[in-house]
């Protein structure tokens, strides 16, 4: 641990512990906590009774603190980033580890899990939060209880059932910066004795956050369609329709949720560094609320099957559920749990948002994405004497279809259109025992055994002759492929002992190992350049597996008004799967994912909720120190070293000094650089937030409520090259919040402000220009957070 984030870290235990013995004596009658219930270990359970590490977000907390995108989620929970904006799919990090976000047939290593039913991809958060019940957010290896193995973790949300009496919710509400209306309508209720039905609508439309400058100052220049970005219409759709027995419930959901709009990637911002040869003439080259994009131009018919007027996207993803539950007795039950899931990503649109030397253009790319899944699993779970008994099996068939291509406009053409398909099947077993050694310690053990089947077969959908790639045609038809199919096996062990002194504390410590199946590349860019000589491709990564230990503890103190969870942990990684970019020996630019030998993340987090002696102040916060890092890892050079300072670009890949081996420093013979020791994606050292929460009453029936909120980051790396150019220093975030609510008519009227202070931060970088495309300036690419927003809404419930 650093010098300077060791003292704070310890600073922040030592402080509530301090409060927690000072105020212990005090005897002063406060507000209890109210108890949090998760679903960890797939069954309902106290948070504070659960032997993991997980962090969970109420519906009422998710309403108090205006979570309306998952990316707000960022605030509340120690650790993690969601990031929303690539073209083919979010990246989630959590404790410094997450996916590629270039390759849809991938899964995530941090994966999501809505009403128990798993997806592979992370498209769920371009969505916003709409009638749920709670999101969890369990951290480190979950090798037992949601379906796939996700080595970095776990985000389940559910969603709400319905209510015992007939109820409404109904909420409006406008964002000025990004001229954004929002609002939702929900009806919930019985039918019948023993049925009931939720149903519940969004509807969200925005100009966009940003303003797009191309053709500024120059009047000869085509102005854009879209002046701001990214503009879209968002709809979702909940329904639930649930029965009820004395020993039999049986619940119906259907989600649905479609986004579509121009300039998908208008908060790419594209800041130039110092040493750029020719400079995009529409951009001021700084981080701002700015982008600059050309509008797409329109391919010949028969060209291409991605031809577009204008920038445009369209993501949708409908889910449909059954949750069955029978009890045979007060001890043991069984569950079932039966998910399909249809998911559609198309864009078109300017990815290199400036324009090639003499080519009023610029870089368009071009996605269509379907990913249809079926999964079903079974459960039993029940208790005998001291033991408890969790186990079931499982059993997903899906297939992922991903084309693609690529341009500079409006006459060269980088790659054929393309398209490639995935299918795999995945079972596997598990189960896990728990056993009661006397009142104070319990001990369990659990393992799940996976088995997957997967395959990839894929076609050039024309003959291409690309400039870059020396005039050689690629030919039209199937990839010659080396490995159609593989297969997976791995047993994913977890141990756990914990400890509880009284009833208001429990410690715990556990040893996880994690798996994530290898597979296929169909990123953009990577196999139709190694098709030209029909030589069998070999598009496959290897399996990642994690293994590690954490060390707990859960207390509530104070007569339970003061809550306060940490954890030490400490994982080590092989094989970790990152996307990478490549020079082929034709000269084209492939986009792949690629294992990095070994890396480490370990640290702690704390958080904790406090109800003070102050009637209606309420604190909440997290704290996270995060140390992690490669250890073994070669990976392309970066741009720095190739057009500024070659040193650290010294890895000699092939062995000859006389041939490049898919590095971009080309006719040097060195290929690459050593990456042990760099610090992971997206991982700050150090990063925490602390909320304060006021209320107080106004009158007999209205309620006034004030929360503030401070968010620091540290340093952290944001490209996957140690690109020096794409460090992001460390800054704070302020968000705050006032809203008025009555206690007997069910209105509310909210305002919030978030970034009050407007702070421009970088939030993911890579390396846009390649040194076999002369002309095109040597830039790095960033991602900025969102603006200020100011937001009102207004609600009523009944």
């Amino acid at each position: 641990m650093t010098s300077r984030s060791l003292p704070l870290t310890k600073s922040v235990l030592a402080t509530a512990v301090g409060l927690a013995t000072i105020l212990g004596d005090a005897k002063i009658a406060l507000a209890q906590l109210e108890e949090v219930t998760v679903t960890a270990r797939r069954v309902v359970e106290n948070l504070q009774d659960v032997p993991v590490t997980v962090q969970a977000l109420s519906s009422e907390t998710i309403r108090d603190y205006n979570i309306f995108d998952f990316n707000d989620m960022n605030n509340q929970v120690s650790s993690l980033n969601i990031y929303t904006l690539g073209p083919t799919q979010p990246s989630v990090n959590l404790r410094g580890i997450q996916g590629d976000a270039v390759n849809a047939a991938n899964d995530e290593p941090v994966s999501v899990n809505l009403d128990g039913v798993s997806h592979s991809s992370a498209q769920l958060f371009r969505f916003g939060l709409f009638d749920v019940q709670s999101v969890e957010v369990l951290k480190g290896p979950q090798a037992l209880f949601f379906g796939k193995n996700s080595p970095g973790g776990i985000i389940a949300v559910r969603t709400k059932n319905p209510t015992e009496e007939f109820s409404g919710d109904f909420l409006g509400g406008y964002e000025a910066n990004g001229e954004r209306y929002f609002g939702h309508a929900i009806l919930s209720g019985p039918l019948t004795d023993n049925w009931g039905a939720r149903v519940g609508f969004r509807y969200e439309e925005s100009d966009g956050l940003y303003n797009n400058i191309w053709g500024d100052g120059d009047p000869t220049a085509t102005q854009p369609v879209d002046a701001t970005g990214p503009q879209y219409e968002d709809f979702m759709f909940n329904g639930t329709l649930r029965g009820e027995w004395e020993n039999f419930d049986i619940t119906f959901k259907a989600y649905n949720a479609n986004r579509e709009g121009g300039q998908y990637n208008a908060v790419g911002i594209k800041v130039c560094n110092d040493a750029t040869p020719i400079l995009n003439p529409f951009s001021d080259c700084k981080i701002s609320d700015d982008f600059s994009a050309a509008d797409a131009f329109t391919v010949p018919p028969g060209n291409s099957v991605f031809a577009a007027d204008e920038p445009t996207f369209e993501y949708e993803l409908t889910q449909l559920t059954m949750d069955i539950n029978y009890q045979f007795n007060e001890n043991w039950s069984v569950n079932s749990i039966t998910g399909w899931i249809d998911l559609t990503n198309f864009l078109f649109g300017n990815v290199g948002a400036r324009p090639v030397e003499n080519i009023d253009g610029g870089l368009f790319q071009g996605t269509d994405i379907a990913v249809e899944s079926f999964s079903q699993e079974f459960r039993v779970t029940g208790d005998y004497d001291n033991w408890r008994i969790n186990t079931g099996v499982f059993f997903d068939d899906r297939e992922t279809v991903q084309g693609g291509q690529a341009w500079i406009a409006p006459f060269f053409k980088l790659i054929p259109d393309s398209e490639g398909t995935v299918k795999g099947e995945s079972w596997s077993i598990y189960g896990q025992f728990e056993y009661d050694l006397n009142d104070l310690w319990t001990i369990s053990l659990g393992a799940r055994y996976t088995d997957e089947d997967r395959s990839v077969s894929g076609r050039n959908l024309e003959s291409f002759a690309p400039l870059n790639l020396g005039g050689v045609v690629v030919p039209e038809g199937p990839w010659v492929l080396s490995q159609p199919d593989i297969n997976y096996t791995n047993l994913s062990p977890e141990f756990v002992l914990s400890y509880r002194p009284t009833d208001n504390m429990m410690f715990f410590a556990s040893v996880k190992e994690g798996f994530k199946s290898g597979g296929y590349n169909l990123a953009l860019l990577d196999a139709a350049p190694t098709t030209l000589t029909q030589a069998p491709l070999d598009n496959t990564f290897e399996e990642e597996t994690v293994l590690g230990f954490e060390v707990g503890a859960k207390m509530e103190l104070l007569d339970n008004t003061l809550r306060i969870n940490t954890t030490l942990f400490s994982y080590n990684f092989e094989d970790l799967q990152q996307a990478a970019i490549f020079q082929s020996p034709e000269g084209g630019i492939i986009l792949r994912t690629i294992n990095a030998g070994e890396a480490n993340t370990q640290g702690i987090e704390v958080d904790f909720a406090w109800n003070t002696p102050v009637e209606g102040l309420t604190f909440t916060g997290n704290a996270t120190y995060n140390d992690s890092e490669f250890d073994d890892y070669v990976s392309q050079c970066n741009e720095f070293q190739i057009f500024v300072d070659p040193a650290g670009c010294n890895v000699d890949v092939d062995g000859s000094l006389a041939t490049d081996a898919g590095g971009l420093l080309a006719g040097t013979g060195f290929d690459a650089q050593d990456r042990a020791g760099h610090q992971l994606r997206r991982a700050p050292e150090f990063s925490g937030s602390l909320t304060a929460t006021y209320e107080t009453a106004v009158s007999e029936s209205w309620r006034l409520r004030f929360n503030l909120q401070a968010t620091y980051t540290d340093d952290s790396r944001l490209d996957g090259e140690n690109n020096p150019w794409a460090v992001q220093e460390d800054y704070w975030i302020y968000n705050g919040f006032v809203g008025l609510y009555s206690t007997s008519s069910g209105w509310s009227f909210d305002l919030m402000v978030r970034n009050i202070t407007d702070e421009a931060v970088a939030i993911d970088a890579f390396d846009l220009s390649r040194s076999n495309l002369p002309g095109i300036p040597q830039a790095t690419a960033y991602d900025r957070n969102k603006p200020r927003e100011i937001i009102g809404q207004i609600s009523y419930r009944f």
